[in-house]
Order: structure tokens, then sequence, then C-alpha cells
């Protein structure tokens, strides 16, 4: 873990332990945006076992070759990572009481493409979940260079 890595998992721990819920941690191009969801898979994971919360990670990307090359690296890491392939599937992802879709019981992240939210902002609502279950996403973008 790099030390921008480390500062950003901590402000996200301090950040938690205020209550706060939600937040953007801003990176730019090869700034290591993958290998902090990674560790923070890990990190989270643990932070909220303690808590008894159970924690579902989401990786959303903007282009496909993007989520081809989060997955290969998730992979390389040791983070099983479930694909989501349709809209139908990712609002279906999004309302299942299971976190993992593996029986090892490894840590996993789920990466999906942004477009399978197209024309749909209300996927999913609050009142869809019933248990002690939190959903984390992060975000990977990047501008095209001509």
């Amino acid at each position: 873990m790099r030390y921008p890595q480390l500062f950003a998992t901590k402000a996200i721990e301090n950040k938690l332990n205020e209550g706060v819920k939600n937040g953007i941690i801003w990176h730019t191009q090869g700034s290591g945006k993958t290998a902090l969801a990674y560790y923070n898979v890990k990190y989270l994971t643990h932070y909220f076992r303690n808590r008894g919360i159970v924690p579902k990670f989401y990786f959303i990307v903007d282009r496909l070759d993007l989520l081809v090359q989060a997955s290969k690296e998730f992979n390389s890491r040791g983070l099983v990572v479930h694909k989501i392939q349709s809209k139908e599937a990712f609002v279906k992802d999004l309302k299942m009481t299971t976190v993992i879709h593996n029986s090892s019981g490894k840590p996993e992240i789920t990466v999906v493409n942004i477009h399978k939210f197209e024309n749909d902002p209300d996927v999913a609502s609050k009142k869809d979940y019933n248990i002690n279950v939190y959903i984390f996403s992060g975000r990977s973008t990047s501008q095209l260079q001509s």
C-alpha cells in the first residue's frame, strides 16, 4: 500500500467512526484506484466484521476494457471477482441478502459496468434491505486522450 492509499483508508475509517456513510475519494489516472479498492475490501471487511456488519463491495467502471482490467487486477491480488453481465442481474444482485457468490469464503468484489444503470437511477431503494448489510461502491473512470 502506498502512502496516499494508506491516508485514504484512514480517512475512510475516520469518517465511518464519525457516522458518515458516504463520500468521495478523488483519484487521477494511474494513481492506484484499483489497488485502493482491493486494500479497502480487505480492510473494511475486517472493520465491519468487528461490528457485526456484513459489507458488500462493488467496483463500477465506465468501459468494458476497464471491467476486464480491474477484474484481472483483483484476481491477481487474491480477490474473487463476480462480474455483472446485465442490468437485470445487477438489480437482482443488489437486492440479494447474500454477500458473496463463491463457496470458498474468500473476500469478493463485484465489478459492474456503469451502463447497467442506464435510464434507471432508482435501481434499488432502502426498503429492499432488511438485514445489516452495507454496500460499498468504487468507481473507476478514465478519459480517452486523442
